[in-house]
């Protein structure tokens, strides 16, 4: 029998907190689920470091960066809809679901408004100074671009942040509409994924990754018998992990094998930082506690550190070797630092970027 979901009272039939005391304090850390995501920002990064037109001769990175994309953001939403449903929001926002949206709205939708704003005029500020990527031509078409036609957005690493808020809404609604169960949501998510949507408001975005953050919530309902299943099957994940992301690679099937590639990384990266020497690494656990910083602010740091030494030596062929872990370790390291010695002594700043 179905279990009917009031927001703000206990839910028996889930692992969301069960009273308002319950509330105040959160389950339990995950450290295998921050590990992963210290893994998957580190992909993040890596992609990043080149924005737009790769430097000449360097095909490698093009080969890499492509594979990246096939599974990395996916990756990522699997980790939010767990840890989403883990804290018990999917189920029952609390204390009420306006106060809870409210409060995901300045946890995402501020940070959104303010970096997207803060990149659009730092790059019509400083574009004649040094090389800009994606530059916007003025401040109009910057700023359609930021909210409306978000294809040519001149913040395009901040689509994340505003569709995990859209996902936060929409997603209690849709379970609650279900009298708790996720399955619906979940058939959503899967059409939705199929459908062709303009770039238009991130709707896109929006549509494409849903399934991969409510697979998250399943997972994170069926915790325990779900994570005996990534690791008893890891060298299966593994290797079809690897077939398909070469073949997608390689153009094979793009669509097909690219889906594939991305639904055997949830088991396979998953299983990875759980049975492997992962397991135990604290650089990982590091840059996890310290990811939402990190994609905030890893754009900014890889362009300004770009910028710079453009004004040295050009990036094209061999050059990109020096330029490659530059600019790489300024995005990974880059995020931290601001953080730590600037942003944390202000807490209006610290709260949004914890």
């Amino acid at each position: 029998m179905a279990t009917t979901v009031r927001w703000g009272a206990a839910d028996s039939s889930n692992n969301a907190p069960k009273s308002v005391d319950a509330a105040a304090t959160r389950p339990g850390f995950l450290a295998d689920v921050e590990r992963a995501k210290g893994l998957a920002i580190i992909l993040v990064v890596l992609g990043h470091v080149v924005a737009r037109e790769p430097p000449a001769d360097n095909e490698w990175y093009v080969v890499l960066k492509s594979a990246i994309y096939t599974f990395h953001m996916p990756f990522f939403m699997y980790l939010g809809g767990l840890v989403f449903y883990h804290v018990g929001d999917a189920l029952n926002p609390r204390p009420t679901y306006w106060h809870y949206l409210a409060r995901r709205a300045e946890r995402l939708l501020i940070p959104f408004l303010l970096l997207g704003l803060l990149i659009l005029f730092g790059k019509l500020a400083v574009e004649t100074v040094v090389h800009v990527d994606n530059r916007p031509p003025d401040i109009w078409f910057g700023l359609k671009s930021l909210f409306w036609n978000t294809g040519q957005s001149p913040a395009a690493s901040v689509w994340y942040i505003f569709v995990v808020f859209i996902y936060c809404g929409m997603t209690p609604v849709l379970v609650k509409s279900s009298h708790g169960r996720l399955w619906p949501a979940l058939v959503v998510a899967a059409a939705l994924h199929l459908l062709t949507v303009p770039e238009v408001a991130y709707l896109d975005r929006v549509a494409y990754f849903f399934v991969y953050f409510m697979i998250g919530c399943v997972v994170g309902r069926y915790h325990r018998g779900a994570m005996q299943l990534v690791e008893t099957t890891l060298p299966v994940s593994a290797a079809i992990f690897s077939v398909s992301i070469v073949l997608a690679s390689m153009g094979i099937q793009p669509a097909l094998t690219g889906t594939v590639c991305a639904l055997s990384s949830l088991a396979f990266l998953h299983g990875l930082v759980r049975t492997t020497w992962l397991s135990r690494s604290d650089a990982l656990l590091w840059f996890g506690t310290y990811s939402f910083a990190i994609y905030l602010f890893n754009t900014l740091a890889i362009g300004l550190s770009k910028g710079l030494l453009l004004k040295v030596m050009p990036w094209d062929a061999t050059n990109f070797l020096i330029f490659f872990p530059i600019l790489f370790l300024s995005g990974l390291i880059g995020p931290i630092l601001l953080k730590r010695t600037l942003l944390d002594r202000a807490p209006s700043l610290a709260r949004l970027t914890r």
